[in-house]
C-alpha cells in the first residue's frame, strides 16, 4: 500500500526543467461514425528522447488528456519521465477535443454554440480519438511490437481506464490517479464525498471537527443581523458585497474539502486549518483569517471563485463551458452534503441540476448512457472475466 501511495503523489508531482515536447496536428474525425464527417485538428505531443525505438519493443506511455492543460515540458509528466527513462519509452501526450487547442470550427464559442457540432463532445467519441491516434502512430512509426500503456489524472484517468476496458486490444494497461472514477452516475452516495472529508478533519482533530460543524450556525446567524451581510463581508474582506451567507459557508467548505484531498505528511493541511479554529474565542474571524491566507492571490480584498459541486455553470469558474458540458451529460458528479457531516448541508437534487444544465444549453444528452457501456459499474467482474488465468 505504501508503495501505491508513493507512486500516485509522484505521478501528481510536476518536475520543473527544461525538455521540450515536439508537438504535432492530427487530422481528427469530429464524428467517428460518419465517413463523412468534418474534421478538425487535434494536438498531439511526442517525446522520443529516451525511447529505445521502434525494433526495440519497449513500451509507449499514452498521457490521456482531461480537461486540464497538458505538460508543457518532458518532466512535466512527473513518475511518468522516470518510468520512460527505465523502461526506455515513448511518451506521448494526447490533448482533449474541445480543449487548448484541439478545438472544432477554430473556436470554442462557434463550437460550443452548435448543438450539431457540442453533441460530439462525449466520452465515446474522445475514446475513439485516443484510438486512432494509438493506432496511426503505431503504424507510422512501425512500433507494432510496442505495448501501450494508458495514464490519466482526474478526468483523464476515468478516460484512461475506460480506454482498456473498451479496448483491451489497444492498451495492455491502464493507470489512472485522483480519478472519481465511481462517482459517475450511481455507483456511490451522494453523501459519500461529504462523509469522507468530515472523518478526516475528525481523524486529525475531533474538536475541529466539532467547532467546525457549529461554525455554520454561527455564519448564519448574521442573516438576521441588522446589516448582518455586510458585517460578514467586512470580516471575509470580500471585493463585492455578500448576497447570502451561504457564498461564505462554500468557500469555507471548499477549503474544507481540498485541505481533505492533500492532506499528507508533507502538507498537513488539515493539521494547519484545525490549529487556527480550535483554540479561537473568535471563530468567524479565525475561519477569514484561514481562508485567507489560503486561497487569498495578494490582492488587497478577496474575490474567492470557486468550482461549484452541485450546478454545472454557477458560479462562473475557469472551468470551460466545454467542460461544462460534459458534466451537464456523462460526467455527472451527484455529490451533495446531508446534515449529518461537518459541511453545510446542501443535498444535490437531479432536478434542479438538469434544470440548470437545460437553462445554460438549451439540450442535453442522456446522462450517463456511455459510461454503463464501458463496464465502469462492474470493473471487478471485468477484472476477473478476462484474468481468471492471471495470478494477480
Amino acid at each position: 500500500m505504501t508503495d501505491l501511495l508513493i507512486l500516485v503523489v509522484l505521478l501528481l508531482l510536476p518536475l520543473h526543467s527544461e525538455g521540450l515536447l515536439s508537438t504535432y496536428n492530427y487530422t481528427q474525425k469530429l464524428d467517428h461514425s460518419d465517413p463523412h464527417s468534418i474534421t478538425f485538428q487535434q494536438n498531439v505531443m511526442l517525446n522520443d528522447n529516451q525511447w529505445a525505438g521502434a525494433k526495440s519493443g519497449t513500451p509507449i506511455f499514452v498521457l490521456v488528456g482531461g480537461v486540464k492543460d497538458g505538460p508543457e515540458t518532458i518532466d512535466d509528466y512527473g513518475l511518468l519521465k522516470l518510468c520512460a527513462i527505465k523502461f526506455r519509452a515513448l511518451l506521448v501526450y494526447i490533448e482533449h477535443r474541445f480543449h487548448g487547442e484541439s478545438i472544432p470550427l477554430g473556436s470554442i464559442e462557434s463550437a460550443m454554440s452548435d448543438y450539431r457540432v457540442r453533441k460530439f463532445l462525449t466520452t465515446e467519441q474522445a475514446l475513439k480519438d485516443s484510438v486512432t491516434i494509438i493506432q496511426s502512430l503505431k503504424v507510422n512509426l512501425s512500433a507494432h511490437n510496442s505495448p501501450i500503456i494508458v495514464v490519466g489524472i482526474g478526468y483523464g484517468g476515468a478516460l484512461a481506464v475506460w480506454l482498456r476496458l473498451r479496448y483491451p486490444e489497444i492498451a495492455i494497461g491502464a493507470l489512472a490517479s485522483s480519478t472519481q472514477l465511481l462517482y459517475y452516475g450511481k455507483n456511490t452516495p451522494g453523501n459519500g464525498y461529504c462523509t469522507t472529508v468530515s472523518n478526516d478533519f475528525k481523524a486529525v482533530d475531533p474538536i475541529c471537527y466539532e467547532t467546525i460543524r457549529r461554525s455554520w450556525k454561527a455564519i448564519d446567524n448574521y442573516k438576521v443581523y441588522l446589516n448582518g451581510l455586510a458585517r460578514l463581508s467586512q470580516i471575509f474582506n470580500t471585493c463585492r458585497p455578500l448576497q447570502s451567507t451561504w457564498e461564505v459557508k462554500k468557500w469555507l467548505a471548499q477549503l474544507f474539502s481540498e485541505a481533505a484531498q492533500s492532506e499528507d505528511p508533507t502538507n498537513m493541511a488539515i493539521t494547519f486549518i484545525c490549529s487556527q479554529v480550535s483554540t479561537t474565542k473568535n471563530l468567524i474571524k479565525a475561519l477569514a483569517a484561514t481562508l485567507h491566507n489560503e486561497l487569498n492571490d495578494g490582492r488587497k480584498c478577496s474575490d474567492y471563485i470557486l468550482v461549484q459541486v452541485d450546478s454545472p455553470f454557477e458560479p462562473d469558474s475557469n472551468y470551460t463551458t466545454a467542460s461544462a458540458w460534459l458534466r451537464c451529460n456523462e460526467l455527472i458528479f451527484p455529490v451533495g452534503c446531508e446534515h449529518d457531516t461537518m459541511l453545510p448541508a446542501k443535498p444535490f437534487h437531479m432536478a434542479q441540476f438538469t434544470r440548470s444544465c437545460h437553462k445554460r444549453f438549451g439540450e442535453v444528452l442522456q446522462p450517463s448512457s456511455h459510461i454503463n457501456f464501458y463496464g465502469n459499474y462492474d470493473i471487478e467482474g471485468f477484472i476477473r472475466d478476462h484474468c481468471r488465468d492471471n495470478n494477480h
